[in-house]
């Protein structure tokens, strides 16, 4: 699933389009039912121009072509919607669309009510949410909610960063200012959604270890929070620290309820990705046969540690590795995949067929 920036209606003098998106999105993504997703890492593939996106932010015109994206992206599920302000409270309204079903939803007006931390719109939205994609029980409801501690200034401070983050990470549009991210935790200093927003600013610029640190911050204010958990994650594999990739990956699914074991495969796999890029094909190697141990049924993982073997110059653990994949694996996709890789790599030994 994904959120949409929210559109402010007339008379809304602050902008908070972007900020509203990003609550619903860490609210949002705490659904099991629900892939993982975040908005930012698909900014490209919904507005095609920077000009499009800030039309969009602005003034919620042109609307992008959702049936086509959905399709293209294989994203089923899509919320957008609106800011007003109503007797001094900000609210929010959400259309909720399933291009799988067709069907479109469209949500009461909901308080944000910055004096109680966001709990009770965090509370309705999640019991909204859960009422049309089913799979979300109430106690993980009670669970996924956290007190953000926030202000009107602390919002207006995270929208710049967010529309800042945005349109460099998506359109190349120069380097990231610190100074922006800083300023909305010094706003907000006990704000989950702008740590978390610093520690990926951070890491954007490689510096994994003041990412890591603001990301601890803000699992410190969020025990539950999948996207500092993700960040912590990736600041894990990105220096090749096993232990606390293995770790925030197995956090992260049990926030989300799910299996760690596929989750902590994942993360093997990650790490091997990484130690080939730096061309420690024997480690990438072992990396991947760790990530086999968590999730047998992932013939990938038996595919990437052959490759692996073969880069570091060994076609005979290539070829073992394939062999005893190609026998345990039933399905003829997979089966026929390693056994025409099993074909390369005889081929590059020399052997007889």
């Amino acid at each position: 699933m994904i959120i949409l920036p929210l559109v402010q209606e007339e008379g809304v003098r602050e902008r908070a389009g972007l900020w509203a998106q990003f609550l619903a999105g860490n609210l949002a993504v705490m659904h099991p039912g629900l892939s993982e997703f975040w908005f930012g890492w698909r900014v490209k593939n919904i507005f095609s121009t920077l000009n499009g996106f800030d039309s969009y932010c602005d003034k919620g015109e042109p609307r992008p072509a959702l049936a086509e994206i959905a399709r293209k992206t294989k994203v089923r599920y899509w919320l957008s919607g609106r800011m007003r302000v109503d007797s001094g409270k900000m609210q929010v309204k959400f259309e909720f669309q399933d291009f799988a079903a067709k069907g479109v939803r469209t949500s009461p007006w909901f308080d944000l009510d910055l004096e109680n931390k966001l709990k009770g719109f965090s509370r309705e939205f999640l019991n909204w949410l859960g009422r049309l994609i089913p799979g979300l029980p109430k106690e993980g409801i009670l669970e996924a909610i956290w007190p953000e501690n926030t202000s009107a200034s602390g919002i207006q401070a995270l929208e710049k960063a967010l529309r800042h983050y945005y349109t460099i990470s998506a359109f190349n549009t120069g380097k990231l200012d610190l100074k922006l991210f800083e300023t909305a935790v010094l706003k907000g200093p006990r704000s989950y959604l702008a740590n978390d927003l610093l520690g990926w600013a951070f890491y954007r610029q490689d510096n994994f270890q003041k990412a890591a640190s603001a990301f601890q911050k803000a699992v410190s204010l969020n025990p539950r929070g999948v996207g500092a958990m993700s960040g912590l994650f990736w600041c894990g594999v990105k220096t090749d620290k096993v232990e606390m990739t293995l770790e925030w990956a197995e956090r992260k699914a049990l926030a989300r309820e799910q299996d760690p074991k596929p989750a902590k495969g994942s993360a093997m796999y990650w790490l091997g990705r990484e130690a080939e890029k730096k061309k420690a094909f024997e480690k990438a190697a072992a990396y991947y046969a760790e990530a086999a141990v968590f999730n047998p049924q992932k013939a990938s993982y038996a595919t990437r540690e052959a490759k692996a073997w073969l880069q570091a110059q060994k076609p005979g653990k290539a070829l073992f590795i394939i062999r005893n994949a190609s026998a345990r694996f039933e399905g003829k996709k997979e089966k026929e995949k390693l056994l025409k890789l099993a074909e390369e790599i005889k081929a590059k030994c020399g052997q007889q067929k």
